[in-house]
């Protein structure tokens, strides 16, 4: 126990001195390194199940934790959007043992520690990580009828939804590769039954059921900047994002849009203002249905599917306002294809728009120049959908980061779910040990990759396709060096290209070598670290033999007690199990939940 403890403290150590403790900021529509100001793609996966009724992530009933971490990262993904409910933050029973029955370390936990392991699990591989506060009660999100629509509910009031933010930035800040906070998943309107009051759950009741009996019904919709107190997003998100800033300075505050995260229209006119601006970062989804109401022609009009998405967030990145991560994007990964329509020879003659066609057939084309793959692709309304908004963000804004949804090979526990049947939009297979399908996992991975830095004038230099560096071991497009070593990537967004730029800034060739020196200082310093704590190490072992209590028998702690913490009366342990006796440290009882929300401890691998 006491080695893995030092080991851990290596890791985080490690991390602090030699540049993977990232600290992200941003810059224009960049988010960037905050200390080399070089581009930083988060390119994502979603880990579900955290949001759902399990309160943990999926999959840990199949596989062992560390296996899945390994395939995030062996598929070319350097961060993981991980989804979680108010419910993880403030549950205190136990995860029921089925739901993590191949990972036996895991047994008798609350959700937030279980949580715990699976961020230092993925943090001490490498990965980032970004903590989407998803929904208020563990279910399957989302709907209008739910009641969880708005960032409060009965249940968790907006005072308890900003604790639970700022506990979990606390909780997390010593983690260096946590590298943000999402205030909430998909803003939406919520429809309630006036005599049940809002927030009560109507989901079995049928939408013909609610239109037919309109009058007893009510909607409560959210706005943005309009200033009303019960639905204005921006206000709500502004608070929440101080008060994130204020727990954790370092994070990077993420705020979704209304509808379903399909809408910041109303940035233009009403921008999030944060205490640290450069903390900001907005968020998108797109899905093939994203935008069926947004206008009729959406799903067979190329010229009107781009001009909604750049009217609901494109020109957040068209005008240089800020950073939009799409936090969610997803399709099935085996599709049916549809039926030939009646009366047509040529597909072609079967689209409004001969612009539709085209450049349909472009996106074709990418595909097989970046993946190399072969396509039978119909023109199903999701593969056209997924083919128009790839070209979009491939082209127009190479490198910009995003997250899939999702991983999961498996659905989680959930309304209009069941635990352990195929989740068809999920990157794994059922097993969980490896992908679904390579083509499937390849139209995902073309995405990921930073642009060269631009010349002098503004011009991005030509490059190379992603699909040119693939893995020996699988034909899978895997991100390029900023995957093993994300800070000294290539996109040096101060750099001009030469010996020195005219704004200040480093060129890339002082870059490199500036890495490299840093580099060898760091493995240096990390030899010397190494070299005192197995010393310490060994101090203590060898005290075990003389019969010397180790840290962990006087309740050892990484972390000095605040004073709430001196004076409360009872222990448990770091893993989270309670321990009712009553240990001595310095000549006082002592007490150290990592149950609780409040409590700052550091995460150890």
């Amino acid at each position: 126990m006491f080695r893995t403890r030092l080991l851990g403290a290596l890791v985080i150590i490690k991390s602090l001195l030699c540049g993977e403790s990232i600290e992200l900021s941003t810059s224009g529509t960049w988010i960037v390194d905050a200390h080399t100001h070089s581009r930083v793609q988060l390119a994502c996966v979603n880990w579900a199940g955290g949001e759902a009724a399990d309160f943990v992530v999926g999959g840990l009933d199949k596989q062992p934790l560390g296996r899945i971490v390994g395939l995030i990262k062996e598929f070319g993904f350097n961060c993981v959007r991980l989804p979680l409910s108010m419910d993880v933050v403030f549950h205190k029973e136990t995860v029921s043992p089925n739901v993590a029955s191949k990972n036996p370390e895991l047994r008798g936990l609350i959700p937030l520690v279980v949580m715990d392991k699976v961020i230092a699990a993925m943090t001490a591989q490498g990965l980032m990580v970004i903590v989407d506060q998803h929904t208020g009660k563990g279910d399957w999100c989302c709907d209008n009828r739910d009641g969880d629509g708005l960032w409060y509910s009965p249940a968790y009031g907006e005072k308890k939804w900003i604790q639970a933010l700022t506990s979990l930035a606390r909780r997390y800040g010593s983690n260096p590769l946590v590298v943000g906070i999402e205030l909430r998943n998909e803003i939406r309107s919520v429809v309630y039954r006036k005599d049940l009051g809002f927030g009560a759950d109507i989901t079995s009741t049928s939408w013909g059921t609610i239109n037919d009996h309109r009058s007893e019904y009510e909607w409560r919709a959210p706005t943005w900047g309009t200033g009303e107190p019960l639905t204005d997003w921006r206000l709500a998100a502004i608070r929440a994002g101080n008060a994130i800033l204020e727990a954790c300075p370092r994070l990077l505050v993420i705020v979704g849009g209304i509808d379903f995260q399909t809408d910041l229209s109303g940035v233009r006119e009403h921008p999030i203002v944060l205490k640290k601006p450069n903390k900001l970062v907005y968020a998108a989804h797109s899905y093939s249905w994203s935008y069926e109401g947004a206008c009729s022609d959406c799903a067979t009009n190329h010229n009107a599917f781009m001009s909604v998405v750049d009217r609901k967030w494109g020109y957040i990145l068209r005008e240089g306002i800020a950073p939009v991560w799409i936090s969610e994007l997803g399709m099935s990964h085996s599709p049916k294809p549809p039926p030939k329509p009646s009366g047509c020879w040529l597909q072609a003659q079967c689209w409004t728009d001969v612009s539709t066609w085209k450049s349909y057939q472009s996106y074709k084309w990418a595909e097989k120049r970046f993946k190399g793959q072969r396509t039978t692709d119909n023109l199903t309304a999701e593969r056209t959908w997924w083919w128009w908004l790839f070209g979009y963000l491939k082209y127009e804004h190479p490198g910009i980061s995003f997250a899939y949804w999702s991983l999961d090979g498996t659905q989680s526990s959930g309304r209009t779910r069941s635990r352990g049947t195929e989740e068809t939009f999920g990157i794994l297979n059922m097993n969980w040990d490896g992908p679904y399908s390579e083509e499937h996992l390849g139209r995902i991975a073309a995405l990921i990759g930073l642009p060269e830095p631009s010349d002098d004038q503004g011009h991005a230099k030509k490059q190379a396709g992603p699909g040119e560096k693939k893995s020996k071991k699988k034909e899978v497009l895997l991100v390029d060096d900023a995957v093993d070593d994300y800070i000294w990537n290539d996109g040096d967004i101060a750099s001009s290209g030469k010996e020195g730029s005219k704004d200040g800034g480093i060129s890339e060739r002082q870059s490199r070598r500036t890495s490299a020196e840093y580099v060898a200082a760091c493995s240096a310093a990390l030899i010397l670290i190494a070299a005192l704590l197995w010393a310490l190490y060994r101090e203590y072992d060898s005290g075990i033999e003389r019969g010397i209590a180790t840290p962990d028998e006087v309740g050892f702690h990484a972390k000095s007690m605040s004073k709430h913490d001196e004076a409360t009366e009872s222990t448990s342990t770091l893993d989270g199990t309670r321990d009712e006796s009553s240990l001595k440290s310095s000549g006082k009882n002592r007490k150290l939940d990592s149950s609780d929300p409040d409590h700052e401890h550091l995460m150890l691998p």
